[in-house]
């Protein structure tokens, strides 16, 4: 536990920066925490640069790990907004709000 309880820790991105580095999110949304890991990586919507980033514990940048661009198709997503994992199915499941639609 932090010594001061009322002080938040970032613990992705950087603070007051936007961008599209790997040390940077842009307009961050939903994030998933995968409990099944031991290591607790977060998934982050990292909206406006049109990709899902995992971040681990203690890391100083985050892994693109879903890259959706800015095409249209049903292989595409923009502007994600949500995500959820299905570790027994193995899929990811992201709520995408420019084409109101939910893409695996």
């Amino acid at each position: 536990m932090h010594p001061n309880p009322k002080v938040g820790i970032v613990f992705a991105g950087q603070t007051g920066v936007s961008g599209g580095k790997a040390d940077q999110l842009w307009y961050p949304e939903g994030v998933f925490i995968d409990e099944s890991d031991a290591n607790g990586p977060l998934y982050i919507c990292d909206s406006n640069n049109q990709r899902i980033q995992k971040w681990l514990q203690g890391a100083a940048s985050g892994t693109t790990v879903a890259d959706g661009g800015r095409a249209e198709g049903l292989t595409t997503f923009t502007y994600p907004k949500d995500i959820i994992l299905d570790r027994i199915g193995n899929q990811m499941y992201i709520a995408e709000s420019n084409h109101q639609r939910i893409v695996r």
